[in-house]
């Protein structure tokens, strides 16, 4: 039987209803209430050829409009074919679909809720208007004169599902988009804070850097939240669970540091951070690039010296043992270079140790509830099997210090690296795990979905337990829950999940999880290399793992950058 595909992404609908999965390039609409599933992009003629996704769903966000209330959810997806698509729910009919430059990394609603708001790997940020056509063109060059030719034509480009443009290669009829703000690295996450006058645009990047600028005039910048000291991965903007004036609320973000940053946004300042050691001692993953860059640095081999052009006299004669060209040499010193190729090769290729690493891809949280408590801010790391969950009122109390903070965060590990998670209750989250990671043969078959309870332990109220709803049943007041909750596993397991096949192949662990090259930026492969990030250690630190001459440049400027800042404020 062929491995079923897992659910890479989850996004629960606003009231709770619906839940959307994202396996490989296809969607599927999921009722909440009954496990079932509703609809799919397989269905045939539920859209016009060639509307799918033509490679991984990476993101997915589900849109409502609260000043229309009776106006029909929005549907947000994108992916490795750099396609935005937008969909009508229930009914998952396509919208529309824009061609991207390049792959978005985090996409959000604006706070009007009009357009949509992308990041993407070339640094940009593009504020989209829902209502913007399919022909809308990405224009990254500002001195661009000309938009380049439609190309609407091609299979690989989804049209408009009412309109159905055909493509003539002719210049497109919508408007050019330009970026209203850039990073100068990789931006990974994006997030909103709804301050007034103008709300504040959150935006994170790979070189450790977190800015915040006024939106829409994302140009003006309000000020940087200096920290981090490797890579920034994941957002959130927590707003106060009793009072929602803006300046109650925290900022947290996490990325490669272990530890998750709590800031005080309005006031350019961190307020604590929360140990997030554990979740790297779940990783499961192993970047598959480390052992790339061990084959290539192994098996790498000295340019020859350009030759010497001929001398005139006599020939030289060759020392012994030493043959003057390869022509000259005897058969068996061939056997032994090539023996001695082979070695290296198959030295590099063997699978290389795990390097605990924290790489946090995601941060929600779950509302106050009388059954669950007053809720949780849930963590996930790319390739770990382990949750960590920190209460809420450790977020918002006054400021800590960090071995305290650290003894705040508690885990769970699921056994399988987790894909993502959706909250569905105050006291209920889904969660989605890769099955098709290699288990234990003696068990049965691992399941690709799991619930976890969120209630407060009885005995102590201060702690708080996550239990899964496939354990054995804790409390009476929660067995109806749990009996529930397997039989909505046991229909998303059966159901939900699409075995693969030569049309939908097992994505591969590039593919499931590309936050883990950025372990390859300070994670050498090798011993060797284990040994030469040892000796060069002294200068890492702050420079997001970084040495040379290149590293202690980033912390010369991060220190005049400090000094600059600090003057200001006090200023």
């Amino acid at each position: 039987m062929a491995p079923k595909l897992p659910a890479q992404q989850l996004a629960m609908s606003p009231d709770k209803s619906v839940l959307v999965l994202a396996i490989s390039s296809h969607l599927q609409l999921v009722d909440r209430a009954t496990g079932t599933r509703l609809r799919s992009t397989e269905d045939a003629g539920l859209n016009p050829p060639g509307s799918n996704h033509t490679g991984l769903i990476r993101l997915l966000l589900i849109h409502q409009d609260l000043s229309k209330p009776d106006k029909p959810l929005i549907l947000v997806s994108t992916g490795e074919d750099k396609l935005l698509k937008t969909w009508q729910l229930p009914a998952l009919k396509l919208l529309h679909s824009r061609q991207l430059i390049k792959r978005a990394t985090s996409i959000a609603v604006s706070p009007n809720g009009k357009n949509i708001v992308i990041a993407d790997k070339f640094g940009d940020v593009y504020d989209l208007p829902f209502d913007a056509p399919s022909q809308t063109v990405f224009q990254s060059d500002p001195d661009q004169d000309e938009a380049p030719a439609s190309t609407a034509d091609e299979p690989s480009l989804a049209k408009d599902a009412d309109a159905k443009v055909k493509g003539d290669g002719t210049k497109p009829a919508g408007k050019a988009i330009l970026p209203i703000a850039g990073h100068v690295s990789v931006l990974t996450a994006l997030t909103f804070i709804p301050s007034e006058p103008q709300p504040l645009l959150v935006t994170a990047d790979r070189d450790e850097h977190v800015r915040l600028s006024r939106y829409p005039q994302a140009w003006s910048i309000e000020r940087y939240l200096l920290g981090h000291r490797k890579f920034v991965g994941a957002l959130l903007w927590l707003p106060h669970p009793t009072d929602p004036a803006p300046s109650q609320g925290r900022l947290l973000s996490a990325g490669g540091d272990d530890a998750l940053f709590v800031w005080h946004p309005l006031q350019g300042r961190a307020a604590q951070t929360v140990g997030l050691a554990g979740l790297a001692k779940g990783l499961k993953v192993c970047p598959a690039k480390q052992t790339w860059f061990a084959k290539a640095r192994t098996n790498k081999r000295r340019r020859p010296n350009p030759a010497e052009p001929p001398k005139t006299g006599p020939a030289p004669t060759d020392p012994p043992g030493a043959p003057a060209n390869p022509e000259n040499t005897p058969a068996a010193a061939l056997d032994e270079d090539a023996g001695g190729q082979e070695a290296a090769t198959e030295t590099a290729a063997e699978p290389q140790q795990l390097v605990q690493k924290t790489c946090v891809n995601k941060i929600t949280y779950t509302s106050p509830s009388d059954l669950a408590g007053p809720g949780y801010v849930l963590v996930t790391s790319v390739g770990s099997s382990t949750i960590a969950y920190i209460p809420l009122p450790r977020i918002f109390a006054p400021d800590q210090s960090t071995e305290l903070a650290q003894n705040n965060t508690r885990y769970i590990d699921l056994d399988l690296p987790v894909l993502d998670i959706a909250v569905l209750a105050p006291d209920l989250v889904l969660v989605s795990l890769d099955a098709s990671f290699p288990a234990d043969p003696s068990r049965s078959p691992p399941s690709a979905f799991r619930t976890l309870s969120l209630t407060p332990h009885k005995a102590r109220s201060h702690l708080f337990l996550i239990t899964t709803y496939l354990s054995s049943d804790r409390d009476v007041e929660g067995m109806k829950y749990k009996q529930r909750s397997r039989r909505e596993l046991t229909t998303l397991d059966m159901c939900m999940m699409m075995p693969g096949s030569s049309e939908l192949a097992m994505p591969s662990q590039e593919l499931l999880y590309p936050e883990l090259l950025l372990f390859t930026k300070d994670t050498p492969g090798s011993a060797a290399g284990q040994d030469h990030k040892a000796k060069h250690a002294q200068r890492d630190i702050g420079s997001g793992g970084r040495s040379g001459k290149k590293g202690e440049g980033r912390l010369v400027s991060q220190a005049r950058c400090e000094i600059v800042l600090a003057k200001a404020a006090i200023s």
